[in-house]
């Protein structure tokens, strides 16, 4: 975690290289982020940690 984007519920990702915008990721890039961003938010859903 980041120092100083410490805010329950809130989630960043980022690409491995710096684009300016989404659509400036190769289709490769932004199929990899699509997968990663989708098995971070399932793991942090918060029914997932329900006790």
């Amino acid at each position: 975690m980041l120092r100083g984007y410490e805010v329950p519920g809130w989630l960043a990702l980022f690409p491995r290289r710096h684009a300016d915008s989404a659509n400036a990721l190769s289709d490769d890039e932004a199929d990899g982020l699509g997968r990663a961003l989708r098995r971070s938010s399932e793991a942090i859903r918060p029914e997932r940690h329900a006790a």
